[in-house]
């Protein structure tokens, strides 16, 4: 079996989503938060993978963005907004970040490990090495609030790069920081071996709920913004109802379009 952090958050989430996003492979339609979030991602890639450490200017940066930038979900007036929201977001990266910049140890760096049978995959956004010794992986985060300290402490994906630069490299990082661009702050974390036991028990409970098919619909605060509504036990009559709403609709405006035709025909006639 091959999970990721994505696939492991869906199943926890919601293993009914699980199942129509990686078992059934249901296209989801493209977003605004989705790309925006693609696009500081790629603008970050580029600047801190120079070859020397001197940072490239505010110029080169912003330049950046424009040339990786992701337009899919996006209406005009909608775009121009995030754009130039993202310009904001990167010239306050870039005051923040500059006058310490040095080459990252690992950047955009995609792993495959073993846990309890399992392939766990990922890309690790950046990886640095601390002036004092020791490492710090940092993931980057679009998110406009700061959750609290307890879900970071928790936080699933921070546990998985951990793991990950362990067996990958043969080291315990020493920091384990997500970036939240929007608002410019970081929260930073550690793990510990009883995190790394406690990870390794998790991710083989859900592949073992995936193996015996255990698929269930479970409502959750994000049941709002799902692709799969249409499809979901839970919200799919909605839908049903939409349609036979809409259908009527069409049925109504049909009989009104005859009944006018049989007026015009029996003047006619």
């Amino acid at each position: 079996m091959k999970l990721s952090y994505s696939s492991i958050d869906t199943y926890e989430t919601c293993p009914a989503k699980y199942r129509f996003r990686y078992h059934d492979r249901v296209p989801s339609a493209p977003s605004p938060a989705l790309s925006f979030g693609d696009s500081l991602h790629r603008a970050l890639f580029r600047f801190h993978s120079r070859p020397v450490p001197v940072a490239p200017s505010l110029k080169d940066l912003l330049e950046t963005l424009d040339d990786v930038w992701v337009s899919e979900g996006f209406g005009q007036a909608e775009q121009v907004a995030y754009r130039e929201h993202a310009r904001e977001v990167l010239a306050q990266y870039h005051r923040d970040n500059a006058a310490d910049y040095r080459i990252p140890a690992a950047l955009e760096f995609r792993f495959q490990i073993e846990v309890e049978g399992v392939t766990v995959s990922g890309i690790i956004d950046r990886m640095d090495r601390l002036p004092g010794g020791g490492y710090e992986i940092i993931d980057y985060k679009t998110n406009r609030r700061l959750p609290p300290r307890s879900r970071v402490d928790a936080d699933l994906q921070l546990s998985i790069y951990h793991l990950a630069a362990r067996e990958i490299w043969g080291v315990d990082p020493d920091r384990l920081t997500l970036y939240y661009l929007l608002p410019g702050q970081r929260m930073t974390t550690s793990r510990g071996p009883e995190d790394v036991d406690a990870l390794r028990r998790r991710i083989a409970a859900v592949a073992e709920r995936i193996e015996a098919g255990r698929f269930e619909p479970r409502e959750n605060p994000l049941c709002g913004w799902c692709d799969y509504q249409h499809l979901c036990p839970l919200f799919r009559h909605r839908h049903q109802r939409e349609d036979t709403t809409a259908r009527i609709a069409e049925v109504i405006d049909e009989w009104i379009g005859l009944k006018r035709e049989d007026r015009q025909r029996g003047r006619r006639l």
